[in-house]
């Protein structure tokens, strides 16, 4: 039971730290009745979680920029090998009065061609050639890791609801057997000692139901993340009231369908 606890303490100086609130400083948390969890995000299909982290996650994205960015740069290595051409335009003025036109228009076109550029056109191609390769290997292992995020993620998710349910059905049950043992005891039916233990019971299992809980949200969190989903909306801008931040979260959580999150929002 003390191992269990701990575990909660901690969650307790870590949630402290995530608010920027001073270590030691006393603060109570409102604790809600444990929500069942149901989303659609936890019914889709492994492909579809997988195709949707592709399209948004941020690390994949980089290479998708970095790749164009690339397409860029040989285009540019190509034009800086042709000549160069410039024109120039001006009006002259000279007071020499022995001048027959004190004052005249100029213009020409001027260019230039920087052999040395031709030389080095092969090395700096080769260059950006291995940069592509070395993209498309780091967005294939990027993508294969990715996946293999969002397969762990949803087993996770699926295994802890699992277990969440029955730490919850034991919770239930040991009250219940603890409620009774009660009566029996205050009755004379039973000892202290088989009160103290069911007592115990009770308090073991509404403490692993908990932890349990805690390690879904968690999981739930890691879904969410590993296919690259915003869990805030994207309005926010840190402007706005507590309630109007409030409503706007509840109505995203809605639209979505996480009704655990809803649950959460509306308390």
């Amino acid at each position: 039971m003390q191992e269990l606890r701990r575990d909660l303490g901690v969650a307790k100086n870590q949630l402290a730290a995530l608010m920027t609130l001073r270590q030691g400083q006393e603060y109570d948390v409102i604790v809600r009745p444990h929500a069942d969890l149901s989303a659609p995000i936890v019914d889709a299909d492994p492909d579809e979680l997988v195709f949707m982290a592709l399209q948004n996650r941020p690390e994949l994205r980089e290479i998708t920029y970095r790749l164009r960015i690339n397409e860029r740069e040989k285009d540019v290595a190509l034009l800086e090998v042709l000549p160069s051409i410039s024109g120039f335009l001006g009006i002259n003025y000279s007071d020499n009065k022995f001048l027959y036109n004190s004052n005249w228009l100029g213009y020409g076109a001027r260019a230039s061609w920087n052999l040395l550029n031709v030389f080095r056109l092969p090395a700096r191609q080769d260059a950006l050639e291995a940069g592509d390769e070395l993209l498309d290997a780091r967005a294939l292992a990027l993508t294969q890791a990715v996946a293999t995020q969002v397969f762990v993620a949803k087993a996770r998710v699926l295994s802890l609801s699992e277990e969440a349910n029955l730490a919850r059905r034991y919770h239930n049950l040991s009250d219940r057997i603890s409620t009774q043992t009660r009566v029996q005891v205050r009755e004379g039916q039973l000892g202290q000692l088989q009160g103290v233990r069911e007592e115990l019971n009770a308090v073991l299992g509404s403490l692993r139901y908990d932890v349990t809980y805690a390690d879904l949200q968690s999981a739930f969190a890691n879904l969410y993340s590993s296919v690259g989903l915003d869990p805030y909306a994207p309005g926010l801008n840190g402007d706005e009231s507590i309630d109007e931040m409030a409503q706007a979260l509840r109505e995203l959580w809605f639209d979505r369908g996480d009704s655990m999150a809803c649950n959460v929002a509306s308390n």
